[in-house]
């Protein structure tokens, strides 16, 4: 451990600090500080710090999260409920989780969305700096096109036969393809299973790494049965996916940190909620989790 770290702690004058391991079902080790102090709770009021729109003067918040508006979000998870998706529904996908939507420029009730410089959502555009992070190679519509013709291909599969190891396979494959696979080069397994989420109308979650961090820190807690906080960035850095062009990307729905994710999703809501499903329904889950895990101090 780090004898800087240890005397920071000591100055604050914790009780007691310890080193604890939470392991896996598969093994995956994710190391982290248990140390008494100061708790934050986990309630659904933190699922307000994630939009700009909300008034959140009475709860303690991270001190850097890029907060969304409420508007965008709705409006992209009801045009992504359709059946048949166009290019825009993707390209929005996209530009939402990987933060180029500027929700400093959007309105505060729409409806146009405003995007950071070069992303264009229109082919009358010249072109988007899109899917490269962070190799920023600019990507022309007429290149995109295709591309979402796959995915909203892959989509109406999946309405068809509900087999989301296919639908996964093929959005691996089409990622790694050699026609795509520069264009498509930013696009890891996070994002990919982003479009997942999407695909199968929320039947699969988005994972995130602070996400995953903030549940294996309440599994953490459950265990120790003290007030614990987490301090050191560890605990998220270890929650990151396998490469997309690995054999433990094709098997991510069986085996892996995101399937442990899914199962501590469903164990968490069940305490919480009574209901396993919850997340499926209700994204303040979601948003709260990933609110939280921006309490561990991560450098990014």
């Amino acid at each position: 451990m780090n004898n800087d770290l240890i005397n920071q702690w000591d100055e604050r004058e914790l009780k007691y600090t310890k080193w604890t391991q939470y392991r896996f079902p598969n093994n995956i080790i994710i190391e982290t500080c248990c140390a008494l102090g100061e708790e934050v709770e986990f309630h659904k009021g933190y699922s307000k710090s994630y939009f700009i729109d909300d008034d959140v003067d009475d709860i303690i918040q991270p001190d850097s999260i890029e907060k969304t508006r409420r508007w965008v979000e709705e409006q992209i998870y009801n045009d992504c409920r359709k059946s048949d998706w166009k290019a825009k529904d993707i390209f929005r996908i996209l530009a939402w989780k990987t933060g180029k939507i500027n929700y400093n420029k959007t309105g505060e009730t729409g409806p146009i969305i405003e995007y950071d410089k070069n992303w264009k959502e229109s082919d009358k555009e010249d072109c988007f700096v899109s899917l490269q992070i962070p190799y920023q190679r600019k990507v022309e519509w007429n290149e995109f096109e295709p591309i979402a013709k796959e995915i909203k291909d892959i989509k109406k599969n999946y309405c068809k036969s509900k087999d989301v190891q296919s639908a996964w396979s093929e959005l691996l494959n089409l990622s790694n393809d050699s026609t795509y696979k520069e264009l498509m080069r930013g696009i890891g397994t996070v994002y990919l299973i982003t479009l997942l989420h999407f695909i199968t109308n929320t039947e699969y979650p988005i994972f995130d790494r602070f996400a995953m961090a903030s549940l294996v820190a309440w599994k953490l807690k459950c265990i120790e049965k003290d007030r614990i906080v987490i301090t050191d960035e560890t605990i998220v850095r270890g929650c990151s996916l396998p490469s997309k062009d690995t054999k433990a990307a094709q098997n991510i729905l069986k085996k892996g940190i995101y399937s442990d994710y899914i199962e501590l999703l469903k164990e968490f809501c069940k305490m919480y909620y009574n209901n396993e499903d919850e997340w499926k329904t209700n994204r303040d889950v979601d948003r709260a989790l990933w609110v939280y895990g921006h309490f561990f101090n991560v450098i990014e």
